[in-house]
């Protein structure tokens, strides 16, 4: 989790950093900061999968059946990365509540666009530019 310091007490760093794209949903299940989710019933979110549909990022941690707000495309973020990532890196969800670089050759174009590099299992700065849906 990304924190700072201040004096004698540690707090968790906001995931917004800009943007308006604000949306409310309820949890289908236990959800963490800066977990990417997808829709998965009527206003209803879970875990993203590896790669798949992706509709924003969750602003706090709730449990399921709880009304949570997610960060959607146009917004700048903090983001947990599961590998290295490198500033222009496309991102998508890796399945397991973080983001993993985009891979061009099996057809990934990516969600998000790393604004800086971070380090595998830390927090960074990324654009959301792109929400995407289950194909039909």
């Amino acid at each position: 989790m990304s924190t700072s310091n201040q004096g004698e007490h540690t707090f968790a760093d906001d995931i917004l950093i800009s943007g308006e794209e604000l949306r409310g949903y309820s949890a289908g299940e236990d959800l963490t900061r800066g977990e990417p989710v997808a829709i998965t019933g009527d206003y209803e979110v879970t875990s993203a999968t590896d790669g798949g549909p992706f509709v924003g990022v969750v602003m706090y941690d709730v449990t399921s059946g709880e009304e949570v707000v997610i960060a959607g495309d146009d917004c700048e973020v903090r983001l947990e990365a599961s590998e290295a990532i490198s500033a222009g890196d496309a991102l998508v969800p890796d399945g397991v509540g973080s983001f993993r670089q985009a891979v061009s050759a099996d057809g990934e174009t990516g969600n998000a666009v790393a604004n800086e590099g971070i380090g595998a299992g830390e927090f960074g700065e990324a654009y959301l530019f792109a929400s995407s849906g289950a194909l039909a």
